[in-house]
């Protein structure tokens, strides 16, 4: 069963984000106290990009979406934020991130028809 995601869906989506990038502008801010942080706003503002850009790709297919297409865009997805939390040593993307972003992901593909039974869609990708 096709499906697409609403605007509830969408409403939920912006509120992971968000709260995995306030955890990333606290730690961000935390670590500059006592020495330099190990990323920059800039940072935290590209991966706010490159998850709005999931979202953007996964709306324009709309219900014509099928499963490679949707895998294909989980798979972008994730190797743009492997780059992107590789240009910061491995900082930008903890633990809580880790698996906020795991959530906000898998709920977005599975809202847009994704149907796959693997746990972690990010898996086969995932270096964080």
């Amino acid at each position: 069963m096709k499906r697409y995601m609403t605007e509830s869906d969408l409403k939920q989506l912006e509120q992971m984000k968000a709260k995995t990038l306030a955890g990333m502008i606290n730690y961000m801010n935390y670590r500059a106290k006592d020495a330099s942080a190990p990323y920059t706003d800039k940072d935290v503002e590209e991966c706010d990009n490159v998850l709005g850009e999931f979202i953007g790709a996964l709306q324009n297919m709309g219900l014509e979406a099928d499963q490679p297409e949707i895998l294909e865009c989980v798979k972008k997805v994730v190797l743009e934020l492997n780059k992107l939390n590789d240009r910061t040593g491995g900082c930008l993307i903890e633990t809580g991130q880790r698996e906020e972003l795991f959530t906000y992901i898998d709920f977005a593909a599975r809202q847009s028809g994704l149907t796959s039974t693997d746990a972690d869609v990010t898996e086969e990708w995932r270096e964080w």
